[in-house]
């Protein structure tokens, strides 16, 4: 049997058991609720993150599992190489935090604000978490003089799903050798390390919640493959690879036309009021994928994001500054933003001064887009993309860069 007619035959046993799977989900969903989670109903932060990372590894917080949680992450950064590329983990003694522990967040100093500051006598361990927003200028170089100065030693940890960028770190050699990388899925595993061991059920119940949520809206991955589907996958492996491959191909096709008809519009619609520019590659490591609009008279853009690192997942929107933008204009960009375009901006950052998640809703064909879409690993989006014109996912992004051109030339913004 041709590859062709193997691959159309896994698809087909597939879209069998898709169906099943969603029978069975409409029979029995309503005593099982796969897909109940408590913590999406607050929307969590940047902010709201780091307090509940800091919860758990603070121990003396109600969880009264002691330095259980703060003893495997620990491990986990003393595992971890300096970027300095010298080959050099965190000392020991780094792991030495007991139950005496501070735990701290959103920390200020004159530099300033720590996301999650860990202090003992004399070491410091300084979390800085980026799920989502871009590096701050100078931000970990700002970050390593303040803890020099008070802390005989210390240590940054960049919390991310990347790399932290140039920008950030200055190229400074004392940076880069007190600074460690941890993945949130290297979290997510301290986690999970931990798990066995908690002895009380509400906080294994609510850790579990927290994990899942890490995994779907931070990492961007899917729910598991039910037992059916994962055995199908393997025995037809060699089918479902070129499944797997021809997905992130069209994929990446999909990207690609998608900015370029994007980029053919703004040249030929706005002339000189707009610069487009783009990262036309899905997978990053430092630099987001990404596509944004710079007015020509303002030193901001108009930025479209996602913080996933290989998939078209988890995309927001809003503006985001050059470094000399004043605290003035931003806060006037964060006030009107919030009234005219009918969304409160989910947190106000240094760098981007207003921003919204996209729609979570599943895109349906045929029916009208309210907001950008938050995952556009959608068949519905891939075809828009592909596309002549980009389709409605193409007018929902003119409708809001013309909202935001009509108030900058009313002179709100």
């Amino acid at each position: 049997m041709s590859n062709e007619k193997t691959v159309k035959h896994l698809l087909d046993q597939a879209g069998v058991l898709v169906k099943a799977k969603e029978l069975v989900k409409i029979n029995y969903e309503s005593r099982l609720a796969p897909n109940f989670s408590p913590i999406v109903l607050f929307n969590l932060h940047e902010t709201d993150l780091s307090s509940v990372i800091a919860y758990f590894l603070d121990p003396k917080a109600a969880h009264a599992q002691g330095s259980l949680f703060l003893r495997y992450f620990c491990k986990a950064v003393e595992s971890q190489e300096f970027l300095d590329q010298s080959g050099r983990h965190p000392a020991a003694g780094f792991g030495s935090f007991s139950k005496e522990t501070l735990v701290r967040t959103e920390y200020a100093v004159q530099e300033g604000r720590y996301d999650i500051l860990l202090t003992d006598n004399k070491h410091a361990i300084c979390i800085e978490n980026k799920p989502w927003a871009s590096d701050g200028n100078e931000q970990l170089l700002r970050y390593s003089h303040a803890l020099k100065k008070d802390y005989p030693e210390w240590l940054l940890v960049y919390l991310s799903t990347q790399d932290p960028s140039e920008v950030s770190t200055g190229q400074s050699d004392e940076v880069l050798s007190h600074t460690v990388t941890l993945s949130y899925s290297e979290l997510i595993d301290v986690f999970r390390e931990a798990l066995p061991k908690v002895q009380a059920t509400s906080v294994a119940t609510f850790l579990n919640f927290f994990i899942d949520y890490l995994r779907e809206k931070i990492l961007g991955e899917t729910p598991m493959a039910d037992e059916s589907i994962s055995k199908l996958v393997q025995e037809n492996f060699m089918q479902a690879k070129l499944i797997s491959e021809a997905y992130e191909q069209v994929s990446e096709e999909a990207w690609k036309s998608f900015c370029a008809k994007l980029e053919d519009t703004c040249k030929n619609k706005y002339s000189e009021k707009l610069e487009f520019k783009c990262a036309e590659g899905i997978r990053t490591s430092r630099r987001r994928t990404h596509f944004s609009f710079k007015p020509s008279n303002r030193d901001w853009f108009i930025c479209f994001e996602k913080s996933d690192s290989c998939r078209l997942r988890s995309f927001y929107w809003g503006i985001t500054v050059y470094s000399g933008v004043s605290v003035e204009e931003r806060n006037r960009i964060t006030e009107v933003l919030n009234e005219e375009m009918g969304r409160e901006t989910c947190a106000v950052e240094r760098w981007w001064p207003w921003w919204v998640w996209g729609q979570e809703k599943e895109v349906v064909e045929g029916t009208p887009l309210t907001n950008f879409p938050r995952n556009l690993d959608q068949k519905a989006c891939i075809d828009m993309m592909l596309s002549e014109d980009g389709g409605e996912l193409a007018q929902i992004v003119w409708r809001n860069v013309d909202k935001i051109l009509s108030l900058i030339e009313s002179g709100k913004i």
